[in-house]
């Protein structure tokens, strides 16, 4: 049933060097960060700060960082998590009048309506793409986007809050794990990082909160036994239930069992792992990257070796169930290390993947109307069948499925409560060359909407009253980037 040869597999690991050598674009991008550091330091420590982030892993990645350095500071502040910056939000700020407004994770989007809506010096810690727009004198804009830097492949939203808050202290340099969770949250980890998200895992390392480790890059590995990892991964073909696992560690003499109880990948030996991955990987040989389930792997050493905060990625992944299901606090709580907010939070992971099963079973059995196939794309109209802050998820997982035909586009609609609608844009396959942001943002704008994102990821927001409309746009602009994508 199962490859029983094993080739020796040689594992590169990049360990990061506390020497980096910068382009001069990076150069400016860091004296342009101290610029904005020393201006926010020479705010009276009486001032009141509002904090306002991105509710996904990155942005909440982003507030947490900033978090403590305020605290460390001793300045007041209130936060708050949004899907995306709207009129009502705007406006709630204009009503508060804050002395001051951080935004972590977005604005750069809306550079125009912040201008207009804001007089307050407003600090923008960003990493999205953003149309050029004269800028106020009241307005800090962060992004490295605006230095020729690659936002969407060399540093996250974290990563720039955390670069900042660097500048206002270097002490803030024991939450650059943080930063770390936050990139490999948006999607910016490949076999390692690149650009400015180097240093800071160097600082990282250097800081004693995280170690490099080469081995299996398969999801819940720390937490789940090796049975249950391997009949739940979708990286390794053939297995799909308990006893396909068992049956593929007995064929390899790897004994699944320790005592009563299933034995974990840490209860392995060195040549028992290596005879797993020479397993895996020859199991793997048609796909793309056979090789690509082995690599760095992101080790919190802080944390218990059986909890599911120890790998960068499942932490990450707790960060996103805190924000998709409405309890960013919870997820600060636990970025900060606030012990009984982790226990809250590890239980809420468990809810947030009993409701992908649900919003799975859900898409299953949807009607016609509700999931509708073209050429070149999927559109899910779930309506109120699934949350606004998870129709990103459900869209993501459809375009990873093995039945969806590669750069076929999937779209996500789903109502809010307050008369719009969130929507969210994937492609399957390779996102190499993608341009999801763009599409977002055409489409969004034939109905007066607003979309944006990355080149891999992105979405928006509309008027529910407009909803028929944009799905008939939608399809019109979907069919045409998937027919470009296939000349190209």
């Amino acid at each position: 049933m199962f490859n029983k040869g094993f080739p020796a597999i040689q594992i590169f690991i990049y360990f990061p060097s506390t020497v980096f050598l910068f382009s001069m674009s990076a150069q400016k991008f860091f004296a342009y960060i101290e610029a904005c550091a020393a201006s926010f330091l020479s705010l009276p420590r009486k001032s009141t700060i509002r904090l306002v982030s991105h509710y996904d892993c990155d942005g909440i990645s982003a507030c947490a960082i900033m978090v403590k350095a305020l605290s460390r500071l001793n300045y007041r502040f209130t936060l708050s998590s949004v899907p995306q910056l709207d009129e009502k939000t705007f406006q709630k700020l204009k009503a508060e009048n804050p002395d001051v407004v951080v935004f972590m994770d977005l604005g750069s989007g809306q550079l125009e309506k912040v201008a207009g809506h804001l007089p307050m010096p407003v600090f923008i810690l960003d990493h999205h793409q953003f149309s050029p727009a004269k800028i106020p004198d009241n307005i800090m804009h962060v992004n490295p986007n605006a230095y020729s830097l690659k936002g969407s492949e060399e540093i996250c939203g974290a990563g720039v809050t955390y670069l900042f808050c660097k500048a206002l202290s270097k002490e803030n340099t024991d939450m650059a794990h943080i930063a770390v969770i936050g990139a490999i949250g948006d999607v910016q980890e490949n076999h390692g990082f690149t650009g400015l998200n180097q240093q800071i895992l160097s600082d990282a390392v250097n800081s004693g909160r995280i170690e490099v480790e080469p081995g299996l890059r398969l999801f819940g590995i720390n937490t789940r036994s090796l049975v249950k990892t391997l009949q739940f991964s979708s990286e390794v073909p053939g297995i799909s239930s308990e006893s396909e696992a068992v049956q593929f560690l007995q064929e390899m003499d790897i004994n699944p069992r320790k005592g009563s109880s299933w034995r974990k990948y840490s209860d392995l030996s060195q040549h028992e792992i290596k005879k797993l991955i020479s397993s895996i990987v020859m199991n793997r040989l048609d796909t793309k990257q056979p090789e690509a389930v082995v690599g760095p792997r992101y080790i919190l050493v802080q944390e218990n070796r059986d909890s599911p905060l120890r790998d960068a990625k499942e932490f990450a992944t707790l960060l996103n169930a805190c924000g998709r299901m409405g309890k960013v606090s919870l997820g600060i709580g636990v970025c900060i290390n606030d012990s009984r907010l982790k226990s809250k939070a590890i239980q809420l992971l468990n809810s947030y993947k009993r409701q992908i099963l649900r919003n799975l079973e859900w898409f299953r059995q949807a009607k016609k109307d509700e999931v509708i196939k073209g050429s070149g794309y999927i559109i899910i109209n779930a309506r109120e069948n699934v949350i606004p802050t998870m129709i990103g998820t459900l869209a993501s997982m459809v375009a990873k499925s093995p039945d969806v035909k590669q750069g076929t586009y999937v779209l996500g609609i789903s109502h809010v409560l307050d008369g719009t609608s969130k929507f969210s844009i994937r492609v399957s396959g390779d996102t190499y060359g993608s341009s999801l942001n763009e599409v977002a943002s055409q489409i969004a704008q034939t109905v007066d909407g607003y979309g944006g994102g990355h080149s891999y990821a992105a979405g928006g927001l509309i008027q529910t009253e407009k909803e028929a409309e944009f799905l008939k746009n939608a399809r019109k602009i979907l069919r045409q980037a998937s027919m470009e994508e296939l000349v190209q």
